[in-house]
């Protein structure tokens, strides 16, 4: 996850299959989504919506993805194409209970 050829892959949108692409967003620290940024702005229209993520990261103090919240983040990855909706959703509504 921590090399140049990870942030190109997901600057391009290639994540890893199901489940374990969420998992791994879900992981990713402020500076990782910063270095995503900073190889996706000029390369991928994505790379807006991934700045986006990193303004709100640093101005609400997350230090991971996860530290948002599942819903939120789940909602990110959808946004960004990390997962399929079936994949998120699924995810999502199996953590919540009413």
């Amino acid at each position: 996850m921590n090399s140049p050829g990870f942030f190109a892959l997901v600057g391009q949108g290639s994540w890893p299959a199901g489940e374990e692409a969420l998992d791994v967003f879900l992981g990713l620290g402020r500076e990782d989504v910063q270095a995503i940024v900073k190889w996706t702005l000029k390369r991928s229209p994505r790379g807006r919506t991934w700045q986006g993520l990193s303004h709100l990261m640093e101005q609400k103090g997350y230090s991971h993805v996860r530290d948002m919240g599942e819903e939120a983040a789940v909602s990110w990855a959808r946004h960004l194409g990390v997962t399929e909706r079936g994949i998120a959703d699924d995810c999502y509504e199996s953590s919540v209970r009413a």
